[in-house]
């Protein structure tokens, strides 16, 4: 497992965009920028907000992680 900080300022395509507005618009669209670049990168999102993972999972979304389950992906890497 690879953990990356990626600055926000990066620039992606509308459609990464779009996909995740759509996703978030109900929840927070102050997390548009973390929910378009996860899709971007299709990677994982690791969260401690619970509302957005919450939110997330809820509407079936599977690339959202919280603490414990990154501490449980981490112990089975070991």
């Amino acid at each position: 497992m690879r953990i990356f900080i990626v600055d926000t300022n990066i620039v992606f395509s509308a459609e990464f965009y779009f996909k995740s507005l759509e996703l978030i618009r109900d929840i927070d669209t102050d997390d548009l920028a973390f929910v378009s670049l996860t899709e971007y990168m299709d990677a994982l999102l690791w969260t401690g907000d619970k509302h957005l993972e919450l939110g997330l999972k809820a509407k079936g979304y599977k690339k959202v992680l919280n603490f414990n389950e990154v501490r449980e992906l981490l112990k089975q890497a070991e």
